[in-house]
């Protein structure tokens, strides 16, 4: 059995990519593919030393992540073409996490995806309630420092589930005891970012603009001096 497989083995981060069907499936400012993957990356080896997933008593197990949809969108956009009403809108963060034998076998895959509204308000007409967006001048950003480390949170508490010899559905990742489910067995789970860090399980909080600042700003001195534009097959794998 897996579970059994798993049970007490070390794990560590193994692979970080984009892995997308579609160009929409990436949307938002125009930075370098490796930025976005340092920046994941750094909150997945984050939370794996917050989970203490590199203590174990078998040979680690890699845990491959697969971005499959980024949109980072502004805070929000009209109503309709004619409106000054402005509605919130989502930013998306979906990734794929796969744990692969030491003989390359996927022992274990899931999908979780995690969401951000820009910031709003509600407001009525008539009979009629609805949200309408504030001003939030880089909420793109905003959406990234938030969803990246939910994410890598939710993954580590997923591995750290499993390491501790749980099946998925007895894996508890959520901060809160929540009526409509509480696991990460169905077929995507859902992540509400702000929901997931207020508590900071694993030391994951907010991440800093500085350092989001400071990564993009190496990527795109990179990709400069490289004399080419990013793509999105790009991936990120370091030496343990």
């Amino acid at each position: 059995m897996i579970q059994s497989e798993l049970k007490g083995r070390a794990f560590k981060v193994g692979t970080v990519l984009f892995d997308l069907r579609k160009a929409a499936d990436k949307q938002g400012p125009d930075i370098p593919d490796s930025a976005y993957l340092e920046l994941f990356d750094s909150q997945l080896r984050k939370a794996f030393a917050g989970a203490a997933l590199a203590k174990g008593t078998m040979l680690a197990y890699p845990v491959n992540v697969a971005i499959e949809e980024l949109i980072l969108r502004s805070a929000s956009f009209p109503s309709d073409e004619t409106s000054t009403i402005r509605v919130p809108e989502n930013s998306t963060f979906r990734v794929r996490m796969e744990i692969v034998s030491d003989n390359g076998a996927i022992l274990l895959r899931g999908h979780l995806r995690s969401f951000i509204a820009g910031p709003s308000y509600w407001t009525s007409t008539g009979n009629t309630v609805f949200p309408v967006a504030r001003p939030a001048e880089g909420w793109e950003y905003v959406a990234l420092a938030k969803m990246c480390p939910a994410v890598a949170l939710v993954i580590a508490a997923t591995t750290q589930g499993l390491q501790q010899g749980k099946t998925l559905d007895e894996i508890r990742i959520f901060p809160h005891d929540m009526d409509a489910g509480n696991s990460i067995s169905g077929p995507v789970t859902v992540i509400a970012a702000d929901l997931f860090l207020e508590n900071a399980r694993f030391g994951m909080t907010e991440m800093d603009q500085k350092e989001i600042a400071r990564v993009i700003q190496a990527a795109q001195a990179g990709s400069k001096r490289q004399g080419g534009a990013s793509d999105s097959t790009g991936s990120l794998e370091r030496r343990q």
